[in-house]
């Protein structure tokens, strides 16, 4: 995976896959235990995806934190969950108004988010 990302794109890598975290962290706490069928698999797809996303935000992390100063286990749940509640709060929403949780806006992050992780993981 080290395609030879710059520092100038290591933050917006970063950004982009603490996002997916929450993202995918929001998801698979609707589908882990939910009574429709399909729901465990879906549930075990998020969780694998989380653990891609996971590695790749350590890549961009190290990229940019010198090594005496790296807490990514820190560093990761102080940025990520603050983006996971928001995720929540927005399938909540889409819920009231609709009666499903994954609106739009939540699709178009699913969307995004695999295409970062599936370009990222690409053999050169």
């Amino acid at each position: 995976m080290e395609k030879g990302v710059g520092e100038d794109l290591s933050g917006s890598g970063l950004y982009i896959s603490y996002r997916c975290n929450g993202l995918y962290g929001m998801m698979y706490g609707l589908m882990s235990g939910a009574p429709q069928e399909g729901a465990e698999e879906v549930a075990k797809r998020m969780a694998e995806t989380q653990t891609k996303a996971i590695m790749i935000a350590e890549v961009f992390y190290n990229q940019l934190t010198p090594v005496d100063e790296r807490d990514f286990e820190d560093n990761l749940v102080r940025s990520v969950m603050p983006m996971t509640k928001k995720y929540q709060d927005v399938a909540n929403e889409s819920w009231t108004n609709t009666g499903s949780y994954f609106d739009e806006y939540i699709t178009n992050d699913a969307e995004a988010c695999n295409f970062f992780i599936d370009k990222m993981l690409q053999p050169e």
